[in-house]
């Protein structure tokens, strides 16, 4: 029967799987730790957590020896070669000066004590009307022309385009009329241009190769394109040209020429009629704007309509001020709103009015008061709890760790001279002045020996992994750079052709496989009622490093070594057939194991063993100072 812990959100499942122990942990709710929590017990619990994770860490570091050591490999080929741990100082940050705090005896909690303000006289707001305005411009559009694809009066097959912007001085409407059609193969096309009052404009002549398109300029600005085609004589459309940009009310919707209102290019208004608070505004194409504006002031609509020629908006007022007035429209059949850009127009809501309020100067009786000293406003104060002294704190500018610095600024490297390091016949210069570890790192990895150098400021161990497995590895290092890494230099050749692990080997894995579910099973299981932020974390870590396993392939793997995954449970077995399994498992799966526990040479330090290491020094870390905390709170 699974255990079940009292720590809030997690439930703890302890089973004994194919490799023995089973541990594993899903999310649940339960209540949180009382008040009354040990703190001493809980402090002794998180020390002692610590300890075992730390203990952890060097079973998982020797089985990880055991995997690296090239004499006793789990599979044919050459191992990666490892130096020592090379001692690092970290970085220092920086720490602001802090001044010396006194103690601080409790502060009980004391209610906030406001001001009460003079209420100075207010005068009277009057209400104010909804009001609608058109979004832009009724008209936006510059000097222009219509239509830019006129058609003919005839059956002239020639499409004609107008282009071109339109530069004359007044508004006119020109004709264009065919006035000239080849004989019999004879002569040329030819347009006559004409304004309303039957002045000659341009005349203009186009070849009878009628599979062609042709423009010519007309005047003005604008020219004439007409494509393949026929003309007939006597045929003829019309283009209206204008210069004024400002719309005109006082003209018709339909007008054209001079007597075009003027709407933005492509408008079109249409008979129909749009509801206004639900009152019908009937319109015609004959209307002007001012017609129109004269029958929405006349109707029940209670709006009053304007046009401002200044801003070119026509402005909509609800007749009676206050908060409920209302300006809408719906059912617009005319074209007209959208013309008069009052479809998206927003409601500005009217405001009621405020009455004034006098200043008062009256004080009522008041009860007899003793005598009060002068108390000022009191901001609110939260209960504080007791502070011990705190001692001065001096400033601490920050230095950077060895891991940034150049090699001959780092003590493991005294007595190094500049030289060069030959892997695989590569040979590749250092310079100890000049060079930090990260540089000779992507110096080696980028020099094409056949090696991948991996060495981090948390693990800081040379490992030279090569990306041949089956080819001899050979490491020559004349200055002794190699060997202030602790890694020793010769030839490495492919070993251990049984292709499984030897006895040792697998001992040593399997203790470490067996103690890891042991420890988690018996540490993760809290039963004194105390809810661990640094075990929480530990528990989101560990099921993180467990699901990327899973979803990289080695769920079958991982039970049958008895390792706890994300998706699956693994079925029991007997105990004492834990340790015979998990051996035949290493002999028949090496590679597997190999790449579970350690990773391959592809990934570095992503194996399952290498990322709890990590794991396990960073919680015990965390449980060191969340110890610190509890025995600081007695």
């Amino acid at each position: 029967m699974p255990s079940r812990s009292a720590v809030p959100g997690v439930l703890i499942i302890v089973k004994v799987g194919l490799g023995g122990t089973y541990f594993g942990y899903q999310r649940s709710t339960f209540a949180p730790a009382p008040a009354s929590t040990d703190r001493a017990g809980a402090a002794a619990r998180v020390g002692r957590t610590a300890t075992r994770l730390r203990e952890l860490d060097e079973v998982v570091t020797d089985a990880l020896r055991v995997l690296n050591d090239r004499t006793r490999g789990p599979f044919v080929g050459v191992r990666d070669v490892v130096g020592a741990a090379v001692t690092l100082t970290p970085a220092v940050p920086y720490i602001a000066g802090q001044p010396f705090v006194p103690e601080q005896p409790f502060v009980p909690e004391q209610p906030f004590v406001p001001e009460q303000p003079e209420v100075p006289f207010q005068p009277a707001v009057p209400a104010t009307a909804a009001r609608k305005v058109s979004t832009a411009q009724v008209n936006t559009s510059a000097p222009a022309f219509s239509p830019a694809v006129p058609s003919w009066n005839g059956a002239s097959g020639a499409t004609p385009t107008i282009t071109g912007t339109y530069s004359g001085a007044d508004d006119d409407v020109w004709t264009f009329e065919v006035t000239n059609v080849p004989i019999l193969g004879l002569f040329n096309y030819q347009v006559t241009v004409t304004d309303s009052a039957a002045n000659t404009v341009a005349v203009k002549t186009f070849t009878p190769a009628t599979a062609d398109t042709q423009t010519v300029a007309i005047a003005e600005g604008l020219s004439l394109t007409l494509s393949a085609g026929s003309l007939v004589l006597g045929d003829t459309f019309t283009v209206d040209v204008w210069t004024t940009t400002e719309f005109q009310p006082d003209r018709p919707f339909n007008g054209t020429g001079s007597s075009r209102p003027l709407f933005d290019v492509g408008t079109t208004i249409s008979n129909g009629s749009f509801q206004l608070n639900g009152e019908t505004i009937s319109v015609s194409v004959t209307d002007t704007l001012d017609d129109v504006l004269a029958r929405i002031n006349g109707s029940a609509a209670g709006v009053t309509a304007t046009f401002d020629p200044v801003s070119d908006r026509v402005e909509l007022e609800a007749a009676l001020p206050g908060a409920a007035g209302q300006i809408t429209f719906a059912g617009d059949t005319s074209g007209l709103l959208a013309a008069l850009k009052l479809t998206g127009a927003v409601l500005t809501p009217g405001t009621d009015a405020i009455a004034e309020v006098p200043y008062q100067p009256f004080v009522p009786e008041q009860p007899f008061v003793p005598e009060q000293p002068f108390v000022p406003e009191q901001p609110y104060v939260p209960e504080q709890p007791f502070v011990p002294e705190q001692p001065e704190i001096l400033e601490q500018l920050a230095e950077p760790g060895d891991f940034d610095q150049v090699l001959a600024d780092i003590d493991a490297f005294d007595g190094i001279a500049s030289g060069s390091i030959f892997l695989n016949g590569i040979e590749i210069a250092f310079d100890i002045d000049e060079d930090t570890i990260p540089e000779l790192l992507n110096r080696i990895n980028a020099s094409g020996a056949g090696v991948i150098a991996v060495f981090t400021e948390e693990n800081p161990t040379l490992r030279i992994v090569p990306q041949n497995r089956a080819a001899r590895l050979d490491l020559r290092d004349p200055d002794g750079l190699l060997a202030a890494f602790g890694v020793e230099a010769g030839t490495f050749y492919a070993s251990n052709p049984r292709g499984g692990f030897s006895p040792r080997a697998t001992a040593s894995i399997s203790s470490a496989v067996r103690e890891l579910a042991e420890v988690l099973a018996e540490e993760l299981t809290e039963t004194d009622g105390y809810s661990s932020p640094a075990l929480s974390g530990f528990r989101s870590g560990y099921t993180k490093i467990a699901t990327d396993m899973t979803e990289d392939g080695f769920q079958s793997l991982m039970e049958r070594l008895g390792i706890a995954t994300a998706l699956s449970r693994p079925t029991p077995i007997p105990s004492d057939r834990s340790d015979v399994l998990r051996r035949a498992v290493a002999a028949e799966l090496p590679d597997q194991i190999v790449e579970l526990l350690e990773g391959s040479f592809t990934k570095p330090r992503d194996g399952m063993f290498e990322r709890l290491q990590a794991l396990f020094q960073s919680s015990a870390r965390s449980l060191d100072l969340e110890q610190t905390r509890l025995l600081g709170s007695l």
